[in-house]
């Protein structure tokens, strides 16, 4: 585990090195440990990407603590943020693509959520995260009809990203 958090940690560092990426990733400042509101917003808008898909309430309550805690320890707002972003890169929900079963006892089949469609579709065609179109269509509920899912795995095929996809495999 200690590996993934270094390696979070090096990832984060190095972003946030970049005043582009640091501005993507901190679309607010957190004015203090107490700016629940401002943590949040980050962890929204980062982690739906990291994760691949919105970010649960426990989650948001358990990273606004770790923000919170490095904002006590000493850390400005960026280091705060960046503390936050290294702890989510080494979350198991960052490293693997998690298709969670609400209900793992039952031993029936279930669909696929549209987030779980879109990274698994793009992840086999792309070899790479869902686009902002994936995205959107997971969370608009279009992504899980028959017409949508064509609508998308033809747009994927078509782009340049699957040519590289069928030269590699090949």
């Amino acid at each position: 585990f200690e590996q993934y958090v270094n390696a979070g940690e090096a990832v984060a560092a190095k972003a946030f090195g970049d005043a582009k990426l640091r501005g993507r990733i901190m679309s607010c400042t957190p004015s203090g440990a107490n700016d629940r509101g401002c943590f949040t917003t980050i962890i929204e808008t980062f982690g739906r990407r990291a994760f691949r898909r919105p970010v649960t309430t426990a989650e948001v309550d358990r990273l606004v603590r770790v923000a919170s805690e490095a904002f006590t320890a000493g850390e400005d707002a960026t280091g705060a943020v960046r503390h936050l972003v290294a702890t989510m890169l080494a979350s198991p929900a960052f490293l693997y693509r998690v298709e969670l079963d609400p209900t793992p006892g039952s031993g029936a089949r279930r669909k696929l959520d549209g987030w779980e469609l879109a990274s698994r579709l793009s992840y086999f065609l792309w070899r790479t995260m869902p686009d902002d179109a994936l995205f959107a269509a997971a969370e608009d509920g279009k992504l899980v009809t028959s017409e949508g899912l064509r609508s998308h795995t033809r747009r994927l095929l078509e782009g340049e990203r699957a040519r590289a996809f069928v030269d590699g495999f090949a």
